[in-house]
């Protein structure tokens, strides 16, 4: 998908011919882990450099990202990558985010390049939304916010 993000008037010019001792991810791994855990990595190393205390996969992956603030409040956020709104909905389940490891404050987070391909995204996911306690966010805004929690938990 991110290939198709060129700029206009650029196109992929050639093949790249790979070496034959070169390894490849299989295409659903590479799609539902390797990309996804890219974006986790990136926004944990955001939250790290804030100064906060993130775990990253709490309980072997219950979650994604833990955030602990110093007035004691815990995030729960998990990353999800869809391109259709509709999918992830329907994809997530009865308990979009389990209740353990403990957590005051859950978000389910998309890559905020989801705007730019689909300017109503979160209106459209939050159409659909069924769960109180899990609120669906953009990553740049979950940021933000985490970032305004830790002024304000100081």
């Amino acid at each position: 998908m991110r290939c198709n993000r060129c700029p206009p008037g650029r196109r992929l010019k050639r093949k790249v011919k790979l070496p034959s001792d070169c390894l490849k991810l299989k295409r659903g791994i590479e799609r539902f882990w390797f990309y996804p855990g890219r974006a986790e990595i990136q926004l944990f190393q955001k939250l790290v450099d804030l100064g906060l205390e993130v775990e990253l996969y709490p309980d072997c992956d219950r979650y994604d990202l833990r955030i602990k603030f110093s007035d004691g409040e815990v995030w729960a956020l998990d990353l999800k990558d869809y391109s259709n709104p509709y999918l992830l909905v329907r994809n997530l389940g009865d308990e979009p985010i389990p209740s353990e490891p403990l957590w005051d404050v859950a978000y389910i987070v998309i890559p905020a390049e989801r705007k730019k391909d689909r300017p109503a995204y979160l209106k459209e996911l939050k159409s659909r939304w069924r769960w109180e306690n899990v609120k669906p966010i953009f990553d740049d805004a979950v940021f933000a916010l985490a970032k305004k929690k830790r002024v304000c938990a100081k």
